[in-house]
Parts: C-alpha cells; structure tokens; sequence
C-alpha cells in the first residue's frame, strides 16, 4: 500500500506542474497529460481502497517461526589485536608520498638548489631512518640553513609529523 501512496505522489506533483503550465498558457496536449494523470490517480486510489477492505485475516499470512528464519551458525572467536590503531598506521610508505606537488617543488628550489634527484635521495635515506632525532641529524648534513628559513622549517615540521 505504501508504494501506491508513493506513486499517487510522484501523479500528483506531475499533475500540480501541468496545472501551472495550464494556467499561463491553454495547451491541448498538456490538457490531456493531465488527465492521464488524474485518471492514473483514481485508479490507483481505488487499489488503495480494495486493499483497505480486505478483512484483517485475509491480508496477514503466517509468519515463519523465528527458528526457520534464523539458523544456529558457529563462529570462531577471534581475540581482538593489543596493537594500537595508531600504531599501526603510524607512518606513510614514502616520505616523498607526504609533499604537495608544489612543495616539491618549492623544497627542491630552495633547500636542495633545484636539484629534485639529491632530494628525493635525501628522503630515501630519511625513510629508512628510525627517529626523527636521527633524520634532523642527517638532515644537518645535507642541508646548510640560512638565517630564518621559512621553508626548512616547513620541510622539517613535515618530516616530524612524518616520524611521529
């Protein structure tokens, strides 16, 4: 019954756009979808109307009982892991995976004097370091730092966030 009622609603909102288009403008073949719909919505309200008649017992059919709906299934347990979330996601497989192509970019012109190999070299050897102390250690030796560099600030707070 319920698809009925949705059906007569999908009519009647067509047949309320028809009568909008019927009000500015006087349309032979507008005139006749609209019928069409009104005759749709009476036929439609009728079904709803047989159905409302039928007695009570004649519209429920026996239900199952719950035992042949649902069927006893084994599962194994299985113990949750210890291992923290965090852990487990703790770093992305590349450093170079981490850069915006724009700072890419910029990190490779500013702090490696355009030369994108030696740092992408750099970043390799920083992916296979263990601790952020000890890549802020190699990083020292691969980079000179200018007095108040914005961008190796930048460079090393995405590789701390990297290791941590």
């Amino acid at each position: 019954m319920l698809d009925v009622l949705k059906e007569i609603e999908l009519d009647f909102e067509e047949l309320r756009s028809l009568a909008g288009v019927l009000s500015r403008e006087e349309d032979g073949a507008i005139r006749a979808m609209a019928k069409r719909r009104v005759s749709s919505i009476g036929q439609k309200l009728s079904t709803i109307e047989r159905i409302l008649d039928e007695e009570p017992e004649a519209r429920i059919t026996e239900e199952p009982e719950v035992s042949e709906i649902f069927e006893e299934v084994a599962v194994p347990f299985t113990p949750l892991s210890t291992e923290i979330v965090a852990e487990q996601l703790k770093r992305t497989p590349k450093l170079v995976g981490s850069l915006s192509l724009n700072d890419t970019f910029r990190f490779s012109r500013e702090l490696f004097d355009g030369d994108v190999e030696r740092m992408n070299s750099v970043l390799g050897r920083l992916d296979e370091m263990d601790s952020f102390d000890e890549a802020t250690y190699y990083l020292d030796t691969q980079i000179t730092p200018q007095e108040d560099d914005e961008v190796l600030t930048e460079f090393t707070d995405i590789i701390k966030k990297y290791f941590i």
